[in-house]
């Protein structure tokens, strides 16, 4: 679990990122963990089929939070708490 909040936390497309490259060679290097962490814990043809099923889910709930987002730009941005905000990538 702790991996996979790596992975979203270090996504090289949020906004008003300095170094995007090295975020991104951070997320693939968690990326990489994880697929050997996989590995590890269950058979090759299992691990992998499971790996991207994780990818897959990832990006699903990407997909979910630009819709959520999309229902808060509907209210008044200035109201929300700004943790709220950084969540959302509204900031």
């Amino acid at each position: 679990m702790l991996l996979l909040m790596a992975i979203v936390i270090f996504r090289p497309d949020r906004h008003n990122l300095r170094d995007t490259g090295r975020i991104r060679d951070i997320q693939y290097m968690y990326y990489g963990v994880l697929r050997r962490v996989l590995e590890c814990e269950y058979a090759t043809g299992d691990a992998a089929q499971l790996y991207e099923s994780l990818v897959r889910k990832l990006e699903e709930l990407k997909h979910l939070k630009e819709g959520l987002v999309r229902i808060f730009y509907g209210f008044d941005s200035r109201q929300l708490n700004p943790l709220i905000k950084e969540l959302f990538d509204m900031m």
